[in-house]
């Protein structure tokens, strides 16, 4: 395959049965958008495959949410009208009083499970989804998550926090969900709702 430099485009000449076909930038598009297209119907379907796979999004997260308790704890949000007051709570932390636009949820083919650290008295705690999640396994569904805690001595804010992560996944047959954190270890154990 040669390439040759035109004023303005790029063109691919290959041997096809002893001719040459030129390749130009309107067919590498074509391919492209065509490539695009085909990953998408790929990703709808995996996405609408509740029994095999695990679809999960992080909706929010911040240092600013609703426990002012100080241990931590993880909730189901099941319907609409539950999620809206949840996000409408976390707007008014998160953004002083102003509301937060509030994301669609199709509650028949997702849960959203809500993971706070709880009520910390420093800066430097955070929580978040690891890369490696989620896994299904034996019924269960397996999420990873970073939990951060400062290291002893690190310079901090001094204020309260309540870090949090709100995540939404796909609806399936697993029957719970394990939540651990990047050393393996099991912070929550809960069953699905049903």
């Amino acid at each position: 395959m040669k390439i040759f430099l035109n004023s303005i485009s790029f063109k691919f000449d290959t041997q096809i049965q002893g001719r040459s076909s030129p390749l130009n930038w309107h067919h590498l598009s074509t391919i492209l958008i065509l490539s695009i297209f085909i990953f998408g119907c790929g990703r709808m379907q995996q996405e609408g495959n509740q029994n095999n796979q695990l679809w999960l999004e992080p909706i929010y997260s911040g240092i600013h949410g609703l426990r002012t308790d100080r241990d931590a704890s993880i909730k189901w949000i099941t319907s609409s009208e539950q999620f809206r007051v949840v996000v409408a709570d976390l707007g008014k932390q998160r953004f002083s009083g102003n509301t937060v636009s509030i994301p669609e949820v199709n509650f028949n083919r997702y849960w959203v499970l809500l993971i706070e650290m709880g009520q910390k008295p420093t800066g430097g705690y955070s929580v978040s989804l690891d890369k490696f999640s989620p896994h299904l396994s034996n019924e269960k569904a397996l999420i990873r998550i970073n939990w951060n805690v400062p290291n002893k001595g690190a310079v901090l804010t001094q204020m309260m926090t309540s870090p949090y992560l709100m995540l939404k996944l796909s609806k399936g047959s697993f029957l719970k969900v394990v939540v651990v954190d990047q050393g393996t270890n099991t912070l929550f154990e809960v069953d699905t709702p049903r």
